[in-house]
């Protein structure tokens, strides 16, 4: 066993791509293939509206940290574990970030129903108990309605994927066109070397396998929604 793990480390260290190389993007870009590009260009938050109520998510502007706050309220003020049988609301788990510290500052009964998730060892079903997670995001994208996530930006791996309810809070600043734009800025960044993973979202989890009958919550949150405050 040892030496199949010394001969998988040795092929890994000859891989020609190092850490400190950027990642080779994709020579094309979206304008060239998919349509719609230039409608996304003109108004981006609208186009990005659009996107995430066709796929079934939801999206709520709001005009500043403490409105995002009352928002973020009255989305958990609704939310029910599904292990709880007494119809309180379940707690809801969020991760450190400045931008949520901001929003949770602004309203009390936020720190006292959602749990702060700061590198604690949290078994994967315990995570899936929580009613909803929330997270900070790196990008929206306009044209496809989706939120590109980072390890460092979301929290980790679990935030995002296990609770069945995802609450995305962003600004507008954090908006582009295209998945390639913020592909781009992703690597101009340096997100890749802070960064064990990075996930693209597209609505709330679903699938069509059988019988081509939609079913959403297949194989993640079955609800999402995107807070934008700005």
């Amino acid at each position: 066993m040892n030496n199949i793990r010394e001969q998988i480390l040795k092929n890994l260290r000859k891989s020609p791509l190092q850490a400190s190389q950027k990642p080779v993007l994709p020579n094309h870009r979206d304008a060239s293939i998919y349509r719609g590009v230039d409608t996304a260009r003109k108004n981006p938050l609208q186009t990005f509206a659009q996107k995430i109520a066709a796929l079934k998510g939801e999206f709520y502007r709001v005009k500043d940290e403490p409105a995002a706050a009352r928002t973020l309220r009255e989305l958990l003020s609704g939310v029910v574990s599904p292990t709880n049988k007494s119809g309180v609301a379940a707690p809801a788990a969020r991760h450190r970030h400045v931008l949520l510290d901001r929003i949770f500052a602004a309203e009390a009964w936020l720190g006292e129903n959602v749990q702060i998730i700061d590198r604690q060892k949290i078994s994967s079903p315990d995570f899936a108990d929580f009613a909803a997670g929330i997270t900070a995001v790196d990008f929206l994208v306009a044209r496809t309605g989706s939120l590109v996530l980072s390890t460092a930006t979301a929290g980790g791996r679990r935030l995002s994927v296990l609770p069945p309810f995802h609450i995305a809070i962003a600004t507008p600043e954090q908006l582009v066109v295209s998945l390639d734009e913020a592909l781009q800025l992703y690597c101009d960044r340096g997100e890749p070397n802070r960064s064990s993973y990075a996930t693209i979202i597209t609505g709330p989890s679903r699938t069509s396998d059988i019988e081509k009958i939609l079913v959403l919550g297949a194989h993640g949150p079955k609800r999402l929604a995107v807070i934008i405050i700005g």
